[in-house]
């Protein structure tokens, strides 16, 4: 497994995740519908719609590398610790 650094705390750091669950929020009317016995749209338009979406937010997720680690970098790492033990090139100032 290879690691890589990231400084976001989520998974912004893997594009595709987002790509999948925008495709998946295409589908909150017809969820809506569904869920709340509301019978608005065409069955054939929300079908072929509901198997479009899934079908890319699947696409997306296969893109996915589960073979990396994640690692969320500290901002405190990026100064050079001062043996004064301040941060930064002016912390003796």
């Amino acid at each position: 497994m290879s690691t890589k650094k990231t400084n976001h705390e989520g998974w912004e750091c893997e594009p595709m995740f987002r790509d999948a669950v925008n495709c998946i929020d295409e589908l909150q009317d017809y969820i809506y519908e569904i869920k709340n016995c509301v019978r608005e749209s065409d069955i054939s338009d929300m079908k072929s719609e509901m198997i479009r979406c899934l079908t890319n937010a699947v696409s997306s997720l296969e893109e996915v590398d589960d073979t990396v680690e994640w690692v969320t970098e500290d901002e405190e790492e990026d100064y050079d610790i001062d043996p004064a033990g301040g941060y930064g090139l002016h912390s003796h100032i």
